[in-house]
């Protein structure tokens, strides 16, 4: 080996003058547990000549004793460690923070809640559909707008989230809805149910998350089927992957309807000699059809066929279809919950009505009766608590209840002058007159336990109705429209139950010195599970 090496440099620093680079340069050695540094390793740094290191005894062996030490201090460690989640806290920001907004991507438990709609009456059955996560449902109503506003397109469906009431989307429409069902049938197969909305101009199929419409009823020639009722979900007749839809048409008939595009693909007519038929409804696993069968002086009979042979029909089989009448003499609907059920009877018409509530154990023994003067019961909801050790001490043993709405009439009609104003315009008065009417909406609660029946008011409100003529008759809003206006259910599955809740009355309020009044309709969400222990520590 040559004892000079030409192909290592060593450029001088900017400090050093010509004299400080004839001295000896010395470096650390790089295992310095060896007693002599390099020299032990036989290398020798003699000096430099023109720039150069010159290395004199170079071995051509060259052991380093000592293996150099690659651990980490701790306080390298945690930098280390540090630098790493900063790198991923982007990316947790964006996903799952940032999008958590009032525009509810992100799942929230449900808090006591109240929104106002203004110039619209919220009415028929509330319906649940998921929310934008699978754990929060949000809530579907219909509504109809103000008698005395102008707009053609001021009726409609609308959804509310379920978490803070913010309204999802508003299907608006000319004609008024009149039934929806938000639980028969997914229409695009996205795993969710979609909307069948009723109305004069037949039926339609809403996405139930987004609120456009994936299809209406129609038939070859025509692009719409009125005198629809709503229909139940059958088997898949035509075989093309989505389930299919029967409905009555003109109370007369019946329509097999694709489930898939809203094609009428068969008129089945049911066995009856009625004159009219009507409530379609199906068994559980859908293997029979029941129907009821009007017949003359008010009578009816409800009427049973199988799956089987309506599919038959439906093949084009030439032989009726065979069914069964149903034994249905006692048609009074009892609401039950636990060991009890509940009667509600309303009698005469409003405002000169009456309502009677009917408690009943398993061996039809009333156990309590109330009636109400000049009023008039909404359908109740029936309800069930978890019966946990917490539950029973804070309930004091009421797991089960019922909940229910009534309308109490005053007796203080007045009507309106021709100046008055309903949405900014002034009411009309070409051979009609309207009324102003008032009731009280009470809210009952009925709690039960084995022994004891406890029956609470939760709530009373002023409602004010605009009815056209003095005798209560075509009102706004209606007590018909209010019928469903209560349901009892977890919107946030967290096992506590939710009161849902609406209401509509007309509210006076001051215009440029006009009397006026307009029509605006609640929504409420009530965390009844959590707020039922209140009422107990109260009593």
């Amino acid at each position: 080996m040559s004892s000079s090496l030409h192909g290592v440099y060593a450029p001088l620093p900017q400090s050093l003058s010509d004299s400080d680079s004839e001295r000896e340069v010395t470096m650390d050695p790089i295992c310095t547990n060896h007693t002599n540094g390099l020299k032990s390793a036989g290398i020798i740094f003699s000096g430099r000549q023109n720039g150069h290191i010159r290395l004199n005894n170079i071995k051509d062996d060259i052991h380093c004793a000592k293996t150099l030490n690659l651990k980490m201090s701790a306080l390298r460690k945690t930098a280390f460690i540090f630098s790493i989640i900063l790198c991923f806290l982007p990316i947790v920001i964006f996903l799952w923070i940032l999008p958590c907004s009032d525009s509810l991507t992100c799942p929230k438990k449900i808090s006591n809640w109240e929104t106002t709609r203004e110039n619209i009456e919220l009415h028929g059955v509330i319906n649940l559909v998921h929310g934008a996560f699978e754990n929060n449902w949000n809530i579907i109503l219909m509504y109809e707008g103000s008698f005395n506003n102008p707009r053609s397109m001021k009726n409609g469906i609308m959804s509310f989230a379920g978490t803070n009431g913010a309204v999802v989307w508003d299907f608006q429409q000319k004609s008024l809805p009149s039934e929806i069902n938000c639980t028969i049938l997914d229409v695009n197969g996205d795993g969710y149910n979609d909307c069948l909305v009723v109305d004069e101009s037949g039926l339609k199929a809403i996405e139930s998350t987004i609120g456009e419409v994936l299809w209406h009823a129609h038939t070859s020639e025509q692009t719409s089927i009125p005198e629809l009722d709503m229909p139940i979900k059958i088997n898949d007749f035509d075989k093309d992957g989505v389930g299919d839809l029967l409905a009555v048409y003109r109370k007369e008939t019946s329509l097999v309807i694709s489930g898939k595009n809203g094609l009428a693909i068969a008129n089945i007519r049911l066995p009856s000699g009625c004159s009219y038929i009507s409530n379609l409804s199906s068994s559980k696993n859908r293997a029979y059809i029941q129907y009821n069968c009007g017949r003359y002086q008010n009578s009816e009979i409800v009427y049973e066929i199988s799956m089987v042979d309506l599919r038959a029909k439906f093949e084009g089989s030439q032989k009726q279809i065979p069914f069964e009448t149903v034994d249905d003499k006692d048609n009074k609907v009892f609401y039950v919950t636990g060991d009890r059920k509940l009667l509600v009877e309303n009698l005469n018409h409003c405002p000169h009505c009456e309502g009677v509530i009917s408690l009943y154990n398993t061996n039809n023994t009333k156990l309590y009766t109330q009636s109400f003067k000049n009023a008039v019961i909404m359908t109740p909801v029936p309800f069930s608590v978890t019966s946990s050790k917490e539950n029973i001490v804070n309930l004091k043993g009421h797991l089960h209840g019922f909940i229910l709405k009534i309308w109490l009439w005053q007796d203080n009609s007045k009507k309106l002058s021709p100046s008055t104003r309903v949405y900014k315009r002034s009411i009309p008065v070409h051979n009609e007159t309207f009324h102003l009417n008032q009731v009280s909406e009470r809210v009952v609660l009925i709690t039960l336990r084995e022994n004891d029946t406890q029956v609470e008011n939760v709530s009373d409100s002023d409602i004010y109705l605009i009815c056209n003529g003095p005798e209560h008759d075509n009102c706004q809003p209606d007590h018909k429209n209010q019928q469903y206006s209560l349901m009892i259910a977890d919107l946030d599955q967290d096992s506590s139950l939710e009161l849902v809740s609406y209401s509509s009355t007309y509210e006076q309020r001051e215009e440029e010195g006009y009397e006026a009044w307009h029509l605006i309709s609640k929504l409420k969400v009530f965390r009844l599970e959590s707020e039922l222990p209140k009422l107990y520590d109260k009593n």
